[in-house]
């Protein structure tokens, strides 16, 4: 009867281990399922941001080219928090490469400066077309960078 028993308590513990070790696999798979369909949502958020920051720049185009330097401003300072969030995006490596995107905040906060200078004063002078020239350089590059698939995502994160 006690070999019964022990035998019995075998079994019982081999299938406990094989249970134990199929859940821990299921587990498993639902945790690499999850950082999947997080990696996915982070891409399309990020995806719709750059979309967004393009939207902005058009925008503020067609505010220059009608003079209204307040609308204008007002957007390239959403558009620079755009940026700082594309920048802060995590699990998100390189939104931009380093240099670009230094690149396009600079030109952006020059141009803003700019336009606040010309709403102070009126009398101050803007030069319109090469701020509207560098914003289409500027959707170009996010254009391009969108159109390569330059965005990636870390592994494991």
């Amino acid at each position: 009867m006690a070999i019964i028993g022990a035998l019995i308590s075998l079994a019982g513990f081999i299938v406990t281990v094989i249970l134990i070790l199929k859940t821990r696999k299921s587990a498993d798979a639902a945790k690499d399922a999850a950082k999947e369909a997080q990696n996915i949502l982070t891409k399309n958020v990020m995806l719709a941001d750059m979309a967004t920051c393009i939207e902005i720049i058009q925008q503020v185009k067609a505010f220059l080219l009608s003079s209204r330097y307040d609308a204008a401003s007002i957007r390239l300072q959403e558009f620079q928090s755009k940026l700082s969030e594309l920048r802060n995006l995590e699990k998100i490596t390189n939104p931009l490469p380093k240099k670009s995107f230094q690149a396009i905040f600079s030109n952006v906060f020059i141009m803003n400066d700019e336009l606040e200078a010309k709403i102070r004063n009126n009398n101050y002078s803007i030069d319109a077309e090469r701020i509207n020239r560098t914003l289409s350089k500027i959707v170009v590059m996010l254009q391009d960078w969108l159109g390569k698939g330059k965005y990636h995502l870390t592994k494991g994160a």
